[in-house]
């Protein structure tokens, strides 16, 4: 098992400008915004892992610049991570400002632009179009992170393609304000090659403000009691039965173990998330173990 973590995402704040839909930032996720305490812990962390990758996210993580700002600052330069922004790119209402925020992020080198017909609701696309050729004109790697109920969402896309522009496709979770207007990507059935695979954030880890540091990046994380899930520290996290459990197994692996065959499972299973938010309570309120690859 590797103690090696790449990439770190860090929930700087769960406030946001805008209230999509669809969005999976659930109330139990964590606090609206990183305090200090967790930003010299959060340093702590980054100077004895070295991530080679950080990425801030929210919410919306440039309305928490000046927590950002002191992060990054709190960083052993001579490791200094790449920075990866993720955005609904509110601000690049003009190059002047898309600029402003930008260089105001030392080491940035890539940004993620959330958009989809969700974020269109609120951000023009205008605004859109003049983040991606200042991105390119600055020299940072872009791409667009497109939520998806249903797979012909992603032809909203067609107006702002553009040679090489990488585009990533997110499946809609029902968690947080997704679970509360009744959206999930429809899987018409149950996909058994799931069973066949690993947790897909293995290697990485997610700091969330107010909560702490998990591997999860779904359900298990928003959830009530997530004692078992979220730990005050990554050592401590990496010594919990659910990364044991998680880092070891492959999903099917986690289903014997959870006594559930695949007939029982649901279209939903199919997301990994959701299948292992299924799978993993019941293996830990059984007592169960795997054997540590």
């Amino acid at each position: 098992m590797s103690n090696a973590v790449n990439p770190l995402a860090i929930t700087v704040g769960t406030g946001c400008n805008i209230r999509c839909r669809h969005c999976l930032v659930d109330e139990n996720l964590g606090s609206k915004s990183v305090s200090r305490q967790e930003i010299r812990r959060l340093c702590g962390e980054i100077n004895k892992y070295f991530p080679k990758t950080v990425i801030f996210t929210g919410g919306e993580p440039t309305l928490y610049l000046r927590e950002i700002q002191e992060i990054i600052s709190g960083i052993d330069p001579s490791h200094a991570p790449k920075v990866t922004l993720i955005t609904n790119g509110y601000f690049a209402e003009s190059r002047p400002k898309a600029e402003k925020v930008l260089k105001a992020i030392k080491y940035l080198s890539g940004v993620a632009v959330s958009y989809d017909r969700f974020h269109a609701e609120f951000v023009e696309k205008r605004s859109i179009l003049t983040l991606l050729d200042v991105c390119r004109e600055m020299g940072l790697k872009v791409k667009i992170a497109c939520a998806v109920e249903a797979p012909m969402d992603l032809v909203f896309l067609d107006s702002i393609k553009r040679p090489g522009l990488a585009i990533s496709i997110q499946q809609i979770l029902p968690i947080g304000r997704a679970a509360e207007h009744g959206l999930k990507f429809g899987h018409m059935s149950f996909d058994p090659v799931v069973l066949e695979k690993k947790c897909p954030n293995l290697g990485g880890m997610v700091f969330n403000c107010g909560s702490g540091f998990t591997i999860c990046c779904g359900p298990l994380a928003s959830s009530h009691d997530k004692s078992g899930y979220v730990h005050g520290s990554i050592a401590d996290h990496f010594k919990s039965r659910f990364y044991k459990i998680v880092s070891s197994s492959t999903f099917g692996e986690m289903a014997a173990l959870a006594g559930v065959a695949p007939a029982q499972m649901r279209p939903e299973h199919a997301l990994p998330c959701m299948l292992c938010s299924m799978l993993i309570p019941r293996i830990i309120d059984d007592g169960k173990n795997v054997k540590e690859g």
